[in-house]
This record gives structure tokens, C-alpha cells and sequence, in this order.
């Protein structure tokens, strides 16, 4: 079974930042979040999976969703990032970025899906292209702040000058939340309808929402990634309860295939981005279940490693 880690270095995915970077650049520097799960510019490049069973899992499971919302799914490309911290994002087109780290901490097959749905929304909903509307907000906001501190300074007033200098990032960063609160709201409703349409419960993002909830409480150093560009409400969480509940395959649940296959998935993602004495931790010896052998039909050291140039 072919599996692999990739170091991409393709244009498509390290310029995934490129629209925020010539609006937003202050607001970065001013130690604002980064948008849709983006890393930062420091840091290394993408790890990305390849394995063909997990991928086949992952459409098998996620296609009708991108049915449901118009795309075609042979055009939808899922990658895998090979990176324990909980993330998924997309930079926009076509293309949906997984962390391994979400993968693994969803308990279910419907918490991941309802994730995808969600990245579905933004997706479809061309979030990623209508960008640069919220960009253009937060720049004017920054720039009349920055302004209106000029002009304080100019009128012999030093101490509003200072305090409306020293706000211009603040505001223009509340600015662009705003704009990005109305985004995540609106691919949480489009979320729910897809997985409805595809005959899935939206329970699955619900429950995986509620369980982060408090993500919102902690410093910005200690969020998750994913909860620092989705950041969570229980106004929000409790606005998508009330949709999905009372659509009509909120009932519905995972088959036991479904379930197992999950299993799978997550047992080959844990041999893949962990230490191979962690992996013989998770699943010991003894342990003769299918997701437990499943890492070793796929052993690391079977793996192939390349650089894309």
C-alpha cells in the first residue's frame, strides 16, 4: 500500500498566505491571529501524508458532503499534514488541509466529517477569495485610527494621539474579527446543511465544537491552532445546536464499518507521526484487533520519503 511523507514546497501551498499579506501584515505584527489555520512564516514547511487506504477512507467518507455542497469530489484534493497539533484549513481553490492531530482526537467518523463540512462551507462559499473585502475594512479602520492620532497630536492633545496610535492595530484587528465571526457563522450553517443533504447527522461538528468550547478562555499561546482561526462562542456552538437538531438526519449515525475504518485510519496516522516504541504503547503485542495490526501492514520503515522541488 503506497504511503508517504511529502515536504512540499509547491507555490499552491506555501503561498497560501499570499491575499492576507498585503492588507493584514500590521495586524500580524501586532500579534493577531493568522487566518483559516495558517502557520506561521517562521515556521517549517507542510509534512504531507500520502496513503492511499486513508485516503480512500477520508473521500469514502467525506464525497457525499462535497456532493452536497455543488463541488465536484474528484476535484477536491484532502491532504493530510502530518502534525499532532488539532488544525484544518483551507488556503482556497479546491483544497482541504487535515492535521493528523484533528484526525486523532475526533472520536468518531461524524465529528470528522462535520470538520471537513465545515471547511467545505468556506469553500464553497469562496471565503478564502472574498478575503480580501475584510482586509480592506481592517486597513481603513487602522488608517483613520492612525489618522484621527495624527490629527489629535497635530490639535496639541499628546495623550489621545498616543492612546489612538497605540489602537490603530488593536481596532483593526476587532474589525477583520468581525468579518470573520460572519464567515465562520455562515460555514457552521453551511456545514450543517451539506452533511443533512448527504444524510449525515450535524451531532458530529456540534459535539467536537463543545468539547473545545473552553478553548476560548485560555491565552492565545496555549489555543490550538484550529481554535485561534475558528475561535469558539458558546453563542455560536449553541446556534448551530439549535440548527441541526432540528433537521431531519440529526438521528442518523455511524455504520459500524464507518466506525472501524476510523479506527484504522487513526492506528496508520499514530505509526506514521509517532516514535515507533510510542505506536508499540498505543497498540501493544497482544493486541490482535484490526486497527492495531492495521500500522503494521504499513510499517515506517516501508515508508518513502521525498523532497517536492
Amino acid at each position: 500500500m503506497a504511503s508517504e511523507t511529502v515536504q512540499p514546497s509547491s507555490p499552491r501551498i506555501r503561498d497560501r498566505r499570499r491575499p492576507w499579506l498585503a492588507a493584514t501584515a500590521v495586524l500580524v505584527a501586532a500579534g493577531s491571529i493568522l487566518p483559516f489555520g495558517a502557520r506561521a512564516q517562521d515556521e517549517p514547511p507542510m509534512s504531507l501524508i500520502r496513503d492511499t487506504e486513508i485516503e480512500e477512507i477520508l473521500h469514502q467518507e467525506c464525497d457525499p458532503v462535497f456532493i452536497a455542497a455543488g463541488l465536484d469530489p474528484k476535484q477536491v484534493t484532502i491532504h493530510i499534514v502530518g502534525d499532532k497539533e488539532i488544525n484544518a484549513f483551507t488556503p482556497g481553490g479546491l483544497d482541504i488541509f487535515v492535521d493528523t492531530g484533528l484526525i486523532s482526537e475526533t472520536k468518531v467518523p461524524n465529528e470528522l466529517i462535520g470538520v471537513v463540512a465545515h471547511e467545505t462551507g468556506h469553500v464553497a462559499g469562496g471565503h478564502i477569495a472574498r478575503s480580501g473585502e475584510g482586509q480592506k475594512s481592517a486597513l481603513r479602520t487602522f488608517l483613520i485610527t492612525m489618522g484621527l492620532g495624527i490629527a489629535a497630536a497635530a490639535a496639541g492633545a499628546p495623550d489621545a494621539a498616543a492612546g489612538l496610535l497605540a489602537s490603530s492595530s488593536y481596532f483593526a484587528t476587532l474589525d477583520y474579527l468581525g468579518f470573520s465571526r460572519i464567515q465562520e457563522d455562515q460555514a457552521d450553517q453551511a456545514a450543517a446543511t451539506y452533511l443533512d443533504r448527504a444524510g449525515y447527522s450535524g451531532k458530529g461538528l456540534v459535539d467536537f465544537f463543545d468539547h473545545f468550547r473552553y478553548e476560548e478562555v485560555f491565552s492565545h499561546a496555549k489555543q490550538y491552532p484550529f481554535f485561534q482561526s475558528h475561535p469558539l462562542t458558546s453563542d455560536r456552538i449553541e446556534a448551530l445546536r439549535v440548527r441541526v437538531e432540528k433537521l431531519p438526519h440529526y438521528g442518523a449515525v455511524d455504520t459500524p464499518e464507518m466506525i472501524e475504518e476510523h479506527k484504522i485510519m487513526i492506528a496508520k496516522l499514530k505509526a506514521f507521526v509517532n516514535p515507533p516504541n510510542q505506536t508499540f504503547i498505543d497498540y501493544k503485542e497482544s493486541d490482535t484487533s484490526y486497527p492495531a495490526r492495521s500500522p503494521a501492514r504499513s510499517p515506517i520503515s516501508r515508508r518513502q520519503s521525498r523532497t517536492r522541488r
